[in-house]
């Protein structure tokens, strides 16, 4: 990795262990300083914007740590906080972790110990600066903590995650932080080459090998050699390319297409899927042997949803990069737009994520994005008033499928009010003052939407009745623009019942 100026640290507190520790940290080149109380690090840390680590005890002389990080917050400091304390409960850790905390450490611990961990965190903020990462959950900041144990390791490591986490990101950094930094980094989508390409991309071929082969052609594994080659999609790999790979990983040499001379490699090997391979095991469709050789090291990324406090963060770095690309002044997100976009599911990770801040970035460069600009199906998916989410549709689905999930669920909402209507007109008595069936049409009617026939697997076993209502009148004053009336006749249903329901749904204030 690049040569970094001097890291800095901050020592808070008497505290027995510290003359050990700064002498430590100052023979790895660190630059250590001290204060006695929280009051002297805050005005430290209001004008030392430099600084790369604080370590603080639970217990400080003019307050507990906690005071410290969240003053902290408005601060432009990009310094870790190190908090050590007494062993206590888990929930305790993560109220710290949640208050700004980088690191809980529990007491005693060895000054060699504390140490290591410092380093460990000047080199991960190192590895976040130099791929431009945005990182703040826990889960992610471990990922990149083993990525460096593992990096200067010659092993083989698999990759897994849905589409969109950043694998190949990931991929990188493994590569970076090890010894072959300095060599190639070659990636290969294995599912976007068929079978009888992906030999001679991976091995090569040599002239005359088959038609159309008129010279000499390198594979990724010796263009790859002294480097990373980086695997992508490798649940999409045939069996009889299982097989080749595999001898290749083992023995570290191959024959191009076409050749008699063995090759030598020395490649490292990253893997990356988004598929379950170990089901595909079970099924026979992934050579266990193969899966072994490929998963010494496990590195499993979590969806964006699942990791929700990185969202608007995500979102305003990606909002200014996208502004720079495009030479822009960009004024940033209003808090009920970060706010939506951290509810919503994200099938297709920090890549949908991207996409729509290029796109909002385009569309509105000078004025702030409000919630309002946010498109429908984000919005729709955890709309004000509680509604249920739409469900998270595997990544590679095409918007027209979603569509067609909503027109599902309308359908199925349209048969259950025909037969509604049905049992009304059989027992006019016993219903005419059900008040749940007031919006339903007093004339039978054929459904509206069911122009493709309703697929039961694709509604939400766990709606109700009232949530299919919602999405019905939300989908019908979309399409009509807000038009309640055209809406109302869209549904079905009379113009005093469609305000009833507005008003009953919260929808009022809704944009339409």
């Amino acid at each position: 990795m690049p040569v970094s100026p001097a890291p800095s640290c901050l020592l808070i507190g008497p505290f027995p262990e510290w003359d050990e520790v700064e002498r430590l940290l100052i023979a790895r080149g660190w630059a250590v300083g001290r204060v006695e109380s929280g009051a002297e690090a805050f005005r430290r840390l209001s004008s030392d914007r430099d600084l790369f680590a604080v370590v603080l005890p639970r217990e400080m002389r003019d307050g507990r740590a906690e005071n410290l990080l969240v003053r902290a917050r408005g601060l432009a400091t990009r310094a870790d906080f190190v908090v050590l304390g007494p062993p206590g409960r888990p929930e305790d850790r993560a109220s710290l972790l949640a208050d700004g905390a980088d690191e809980v450490l529990e007491l005693p611990i060895a000054p060699e110990q504390l140490v290591s961990k410092l380093t460990l965190l000047r080199d991960r903020r190192r590895l976040i600066d130099d791929l431009e990462l945005v990182v703040r959950d826990p889960r992610m900041l471990e990922l990149l903590e083993r990525i460096l144990r593992v990096g200067p390791l010659k092993v083989t490591v698999l990759i897994t995650g849905e589409s969109g986490t950043g694998k190949e990101m990931l991929a990188q950094a493994i590569h970076r932080v090890s010894p072959r930094r300095d060599g190639p980094f070659i990636p290969v989508n294995v599912g976007a080459l068929p079978e009888t390409l992906l030999e001679s991309e991976l091995f090569g071929h040599e002239r005359g090998a088959f038609t159309g082969a008129d010279a000499r052609r390198l594979g990724r594994f010796e263009m790859a050699n002294g480097g990373t080659l980086f695997l992508d999609e490798i649940g999409e790999m045939s069996m009889t390319s299982q097989v080749n790979l595999l001898r290749v990983l083992e023995e570290e040499k191959f024959l191009r297409v076409g050749g008699s001379q063995s090759i030598e490699v020395d490649v490292r090997v990253v893997a990356a899927t988004n598929r379950d391979l170990e089901e595909m095991v079970r099924a026979g469709r992934f050579r266990r042997d193969l899966y072994y050789r490929l998963n010494v090291v496990h590195l499993r990324v979590p969806p964006l949803r699942e990791r929700t406090s990185e969202i608007p963060l995500l979102a305003r770095e990606l909002a200014r990069r996208a502004a720079t690309r495009h030479g822009l002044r960009f004024p940033g997100f209003g808090k009920a737009a970060l706010d939506a976009l951290a509810r919503y599911e994200w099938p297709g990770n920090v890549r949908e994520l991207r996409n729509l801040v290029d796109g909002l970035v385009a569309l509105r460069p000078e004025t702030p994005i409000e919630i309002a600009d946010l498109p429908t199906h984000v919005l729709h998916g955890h709309a004000p008033g509680g509604t249920r989410p739409l469900p998270a549709l595997p990544p590679d689905r095409t918007e027209a499928e979603r569509e067609f999930v909503i027109q599902s669920l309308l359908a199925l909402r349209a048969e259950v009010a025909a037969i509604r209507e049905m049992l009304r007109n059989a027992m006019p008595h016993g219903l005419s003052h059900n008040e749940s069936l007031d919006y339903m049409p007093r004339r039978a009617a054929s459904p509206v939407y069911p122009t493709t026939p309703v697929r039961v697997e694709d509604a939400d076993p766990a709606a109700s009745l009232k949530d299919l209502e919602r999405g019905a009148i939300e989908k019908a004053l979309r399409d009509s623009n807000g038009n309640r009336r055209l809406a109302a006749e869209t549904l079905g249903i009379s113009e005093r019942t469609l305000y009833r329901r507005i008003r009953q749904f919260g929808l009022a204030d809704e944009v339409f």
